[in-house]
Formats: structure tokens, sequence, C-alpha cells
């Protein structure tokens, strides 16, 4: 009987991994991922310092706070990309 429910259990991670993949996967072979892509330089023209800035700005914040690395990082994937998924699922309504 342990033997039974031990392959059950088994069976079940296998099942939840796959589902799990296929999740992370969807949304990279839909097709959609290239439909607002990044540009590099993208303020050149309009504000040609401000890359230099955000960048000595970001740098001297993570210098004096070590840990606002890991908040920065936390902060664009979690809430930034949201906000644009969220953006994009209301514009095809």
């Amino acid at each position: 009987m342990l033997i039974k429910m031990m392959k059950h259990i088994v069976m079940a991670t296998y099942v939840t991994i796959v589902v799990m993949l296929l999740l992370l996967v969807a949304p990279a072979l839909s097709g959609n991922s290239m439909a607002w892509p990044l540009q590099y330089d993208y303020y050149s023209s309009s504000c040609p310092k401000a890359e230099a800035v955000v960048r000595k700005t970001t740098e001297e914040i993570i210098a004096g706070y070590p840990t606002m690395g890991a908040a920065f990082l936390n902060m664009f994937f979690y809430d930034c990309f949201n906000q644009i998924h969220d953006a994009k699922l209301y514009m095809r309504m």
C-alpha cells in the first residue's frame, strides 16, 4: 500500500513540474513577447544624458545601500513588468 501511495506522490510531482514548465514557456511561445520590444538608446535624441544620469544615480544608491540592488530587481520584475503585462491585457479587451 505504501509503495502504491509513493508512486502516486511521485506521479503528482512530475505532473506538477510539467504544468509549471508549460506555464513558464507558454507566454514565450505565444508570439506576443516582441509586441513592444525594448529599444537601445531610446532617449538618445530627446534626452541624451538620461541613461547616464539614471545609471550614475542607481550606482550611487546601490553603493550607499547594498541591499537596494535586490529591491530594484524586485521592483522591476514584480511591479513594472506586471503592470506592462496588465496593460497588454486591457488593450486586448
